[in-house]
């Protein structure tokens, strides 16, 4: 997997590479650097289980990773409602803004500790990008 630091692809152009099964293509905020306004598109050569539908399926295709989906799957459902927003946390030599409860799952595996949370911001119904953007800039100049 190559992780690019990129400007301009349209979200139409992602959607039309990610329909290829043969490669997959995502773009997310989460791991980039919120002070430089990045964001993060991943290209990779597709799974050969991409376009799986259900748990059942999927243990046919590789049932190991069915095993460790359903596993994650739980982990997750545990911390449900239990962390909400975003933090700002100093993970793997970087800042990244990412989901709280993926902060928490890390912090359960034991990859990060609550002192990496460099700022944290829970998010309302209804607030802009814009607005969000200058929130994360915020806490992250804190």
């Amino acid at each position: 997997m190559k992780l690019f630091t990129v400007k301009g692809p349209s979200l139409k152009e992602l959607y039309e590479l990610s329909k290829d099964p043969q490669i997959t293509v995502s773009r997310t905020p989460f791991g980039a650097n919120p002070l430089a306004g990045e964001e993060k598109v991943y290209i990779k050569r597709a799974v050969p289980w991409k376009g799986v539908k259900g748990i059942d399926n999927l243990r046919k295709v590789n049932p190991r990773v069915a095993d460790t989906i359903e596993k994650l799957r739980d982990a997750s459902r545990s911390m449900a409602g239990k962390y909400r927003g975003v933090v700002i946390a100093a993970v793997g030599g970087r800042i990244k803004a990412m989901p709280y409860k993926s902060f928490m799952q890390m912090v359960a595996a034991g990859k990060a500790d609550m002192n990496n949370i460099v700022g944290r911001w829970v998010p309302v119904r209804g607030v802009t990008a814009e607005e969000y953007e200058r929130r994360v800039r915020e806490l992250a100049a804190v």
